[in-house]
């Protein structure tokens, strides 16, 4: 529980912070490259499984 309109000010001026913070060290990391069956409406993951045996 927050005590006071000051207090909480500053929480969620630390809360925006911490979130602007996160968004600038996201935006530096390097995207994973696509495959070739990435973007065919299957999931990533589809594209390094082996098909299933019929």
């Amino acid at each position: 529980m927050v005590p006071t309109q000051d207090g909480f000010r500053t929480v969620m001026a630390i809360g925006a912070a911490a979130a602007l913070a996160a968004l600038a060290i996201a935006a530096c990391l390097p995207r994973r490259p696509r495959t070739e069956d990435e973007g065919a409406g299957r999931p990533p993951s589809a594209a390094f499984k082996e098909p299933a045996a019929r």
